[in-house]
């Protein structure tokens, strides 16, 4: 009963962040240099980019497919269902 409580979990947050409208960026307007101020862009493959333009510099650089998931870092939700697993069996 309690893997199926955290493959629940799993798969409830996955659809919730897959649910969320995506949002664009107009990635002609980077360049190839970036600053490091830190806005974060949580992308369609789960990885957190540090702000709009280092996300565009790597959608050009080989993840042409990854869209902009949310505004924000990614959350872990892999963390959380391991977590789960260790409560449940105790």
């Amino acid at each position: 009963a309690s893997v199926s409580i955290c493959v629940l979990l799993y798969f409830s947050g996955h659809t919730l962040a897959r649910s969320v409208p995506r949002i664009g960026i107009d990635c002609q307007g980077y360049g190839s240099a970036c600053t490091k101020e830190y806005r974060p862009i949580c992308g369609s493959d789960d990885v957190t980019y540090e702000n709009e333009c280092l996300f565009c510099a790597a959608k050009r650089e080989n993840r042409w497919g990854i869209l902009v998931g949310h505004r924000g870092a990614c959350i872990a939700w892999g963390g959380m269902v391991e977590e789960l697993r260790e409560w449940s069996s105790d």
